[in-house]
Order: structure tokens, then sequence, then C-alpha cells
């Protein structure tokens, strides 16, 4: 699976006057986390007014390999070119993000980058929109354990999982100090055959015939694989399509307006109707 890295240039101007006109972002790609274990990836220009850069490694393991970046000029030669590294970071599923500038622009047919500096602006503001529309993030999750309070288990047999659940290595139950071994006692529901292809288990459940017991002051927790257990595989594509709509219709407004593309004013373009369909799925009213 390849893998999607996010770049947060907090102030590309002060990185410019620093690093003078042409500089860039430097990344270095690594499977432990020391930079000195790590070898040269890439680079990725810094471009004023913007702040948010992608870069999709066709051969990056998501959750695995780590990755370090740090700014310098555009032809460095003296270790004073560059700045400190920063990392490691671990990137994303490349299938698995909501909306990226790749995405818009192959869909939009865009061949040219008149608006790479914009389109960033629109597109992370769309992706938080999204995802607080639903309530959570469906993408894979670079989490490995997660621990949720008993008192969430409805009927004392299941427990939800906002952003779905697709496998797991190891359930515990316990006080928060000790806990008990019950892996073998649930499992991942509804079973695959009722799920949609691609789609998450909602839930883990109590296997029938099995018995769990859970005191109201414990809890559960979840260990899996990173990119592995929690969350979608991928995006679920309406949303990604109701995403990229949504970027289209913000870009026809600030063609006309000068609208600026803000979290609030893109849930005004988002399909309300796909977001709460599964805010429902994953904040049931009652099960």
């Amino acid at each position: 699976m390849a893998a999607l890295l996010r770049i947060l240039v907090s102030d590309p101007a002060n990185v410019l006057q620093a690093y003078g006109a042409g500089a860039k972002v430097y990344i270095q790609k690594g499977t432990t986390d020391s930079v000195g274990d790590s070898s040269a990836l890439t680079s990725v220009s810094v471009v004023a007014g913007t702040t948010e850069y992608e870069y999709a490694d066709a051969a990056g393991t998501p959750g695995t390999d780590r990755y370090f970046i740090r700014y310098g000029t555009a032809t460095p030669a003296t270790a004073d070119d560059y700045s400190g590294w920063t990392g490691p970071l671990l990137a994303g599923a490349l299938s698995g993000e909501v909306i990226t500038l790749e995405t818009v622009k192959a869909w939009g047919n865009i061949d040219d980058d008149d608006d790479d500096g914009w389109l960033p602006l629109a597109i992370g503001a769309c992706n938080r929109a999204i995802i607080n529309g639903v309530g959570v993030d469906l993408g894979p999750s670079p989490d490995t354990t997660r621990t949720y309070d008993a008192s969430a288990v409805i009927a004392r047999r299941r427990l939800w999982i906002p952003g779905g659940i697709r496998a797991f290595t190891t359930v515990e139950v316990g006080d928060g100090t000790t806990w008990s071994d019950v892996t073998t006692s649930v499992r991942v529901g509804p079973l695959a055959h009722s799920r949609t292809p691609g789609e998450p288990g909602h839930y883990i459940e109590v296997i029938p015939g099995a018995y769990i017991t859970l005191d109201s002051s414990y809890f559960i927790r979840i260990t899996g694989t990173a990119f592995q257990t929690f969350g979608w595989e991928a995006w679920p594509m309406d949303l990604v399509q109701a995403g990229v709509s949504a970027i289209q219709r913000v870009s026809l407004e600030r063609d006309r307006q000068g609208q600026y593309p803000t979290e609030t004013n893109m849930l005004r373009y988002l399909d309300p109707r796909v977001l709460m369909a599964y805010r429902a799925l994953y904040f049931p009213v009652a099960r």
C-alpha cells in the first residue's frame, strides 16, 4: 500500500526569508525512529502562502516507514544551508485519505498548477468539514491501541466503534491496571457477509455462548496493527465524490465572489444527506 505524507509549513514566508527563493522541504525515509538510519527520498518546493503539502510515496508502507523533514536552500552546499530535522513522521495510506490535490485535479481534468497554492486550502477545509460533519475520521487510523469505557457496551454484548474496526490482535478488559485477555470471546460484527465490500465492522461483540464479566469501573482495551485495525481501508467513495463536488462548487464561488475556503462555509457545499448517513451509522440514537 502506498503512503501519503502530509507536511504542514506553518510560516512559509519565514522559511523563504531564511533559506531564500527556491527553498525546499527535504524528506528522508527510514524504518527506525533514528534519522541516522534514514536516507534521502525527495524534496518539495516551498510556495509563498501555501501551508499544506502532500507527497505520495508509491513504495511507502503506512505505519512502518518513518519520514524526517527539514528545510533548506534550493542548492544546499553546507550544513548551514539546512534547518534541524523534524520527525519521525508516519504517513497515512494513499488510498485512505479523504480528498487529495491529486484526486481533485484528476477528477476535474486540471492539468495546470495555477491554483496549486489555493486548492490545498480548499481541500483541507473540505476534509475537516467532512470529518466534523460525520463526527469521526473514517480513514485508516494509525492507532495501535484504544481503550474504551465499559459503560459504552450496549446490552452487555456490543461495543460500538466510531469509524469502524476491521480486525484486532487482542481484546482485554480490566480496571486500567490489571487486564484479562478476552480475545477468543469476541468478534467483529456484523459478520463480513453482512457488510458491503471494503466496509469495516461497526462494533465488537461477545460471541454467542461466551460470557465476559464487565464491572461498571472496567475498561476495554483493543490492540491491533497501525492502519489495519481501526477505520475504513479506504474512504467511502460517496464521501470522496461529495467532497470533490463541494470543492468544484466553492471554486466557482471563489471566481464569482472571492470566496475564501473555510471549514464553516465548506459545509454549505457538502451534501448533508451523505454526512448524516455515516453519522447515524456510528452514532446511533439507540441500538
